[in-house]
């Protein structure tokens, strides 16, 4: 009579089954940690890590929309070289408040800058098209610094950014369109009442401020009927009520005199391809 080898079976099952699971355990993809902040900023930061630089050099790649590394430690009171390129499809700029540092990066565009290296407290850099978008970062010099240059950051009034569909158009501070309409006049505001609540017109205190791509000599504001509103290129200019979020421009043509206003201070009439501005 032939012994039974169910022991055998069960056991060799048994060590197929571990095996498996430990093979399971080494495939299991690993959760990549995200890289924490050396110093702390203000609003959304895409931090893509950090570097060291290296005789008081250093390369940042600008993307859509971060710069890598996010990061920069380096010499205190150095003269820091940095080069950039524009590895993303958008345009974009590296900015530096308080020192004259302000390169526009087109797609593919390279460019190298000079930035003192501050000796106390970090120095915050961000791109004026997307730094809202968490487009920016700091050079530092120890863990937890302050950023010395934070006060010279002021969020422009308008400014213009390039857009998919329409091409360069003007953004309020918050990034939302604006507009402008046909009936209106430099000196004249033809949209009141039940209309301003449809269409808010941009209302500024004190001077304006112009972003990138603004020519500041065409900013200016009127004394119209919802106060003093803010005008460029001689267009009054208003935001709709309907765009929620930036990029939104819902208001294009309606009524057949609401328009884009592009960053060259023209209303934009059709999309990019077949852009007719007058």
């Amino acid at each position: 009579m032939r012994k039974r080898r169910f022991p055998r079976v069960i056991a060799f099952v048994a060590t197929i089954a571990s095996v498996v699971a430990l093979l399971a355990v080494f495939a299991a993809p690993v959760r990549a940690k995200s890289a924490k902040a050396p110093v702390q900023l203000t609003g959304t930061v895409n931090n893509k890590g950090t570097k060291v630089a290296k005789g008081n050099k250093i390369s940042i790649e600008a993307d859509d929309v971060y710069f890598s590394p996010t990061f920069v430690k380096a010499t205190p009171g150095a003269t820091l070289t940095v080069s950039l390129k524009n590895e993303g499809k958008m345009e974009h700029t590296f900015t530096v408040p308080g020192q004259a540092v302000n390169v526009d990066l087109k797609p593919d565009a390279k460019a190298t800058v000079t930035v003192t290296v501050p000796t106390d407290g970090a120095l915050e850099f961000f791109c004026e098209f997307h730094g809202d978008q968490g487009m920016q970062g700091a050079v530092y010099t120890a863990t937890g610094q302050t950023v010395a240059n934070a006060a010279n950051r002021a969020a422009p009034t308008v400014k213009a950014v390039p857009d998919v569909k329409y091409g360069s158009i003007l953004v309020d501070t918050n990034g939302l369109t604006l507009y402008q309409r046909d009936s209106d006049t430099a000196t004249q505001v033809t949209c009141t009442g039940a209309c301003a609540s449809i269409w808010p017109p941009v209302i500024v205190s004190g001077t304006p401020t112009a972003g990138a791509g603004i020519d500041s000599t065409k900013l200016t504001t009127v004394a119209g009927p919802n106060g003093n509103q803010l005008v460029y290129a001689g267009h009054p200019l208003y935001r709709f009520g309907q765009d929620s979020a930036p990029g939104s421009s819902a208001g294009e043509g309606l009524a057949g005199m609401w328009w884009v206003l592009g960053g060259d201070g023209q209303k934009i009439t059709s999309p990019v391809g077949t852009t007719t501005t007058t």
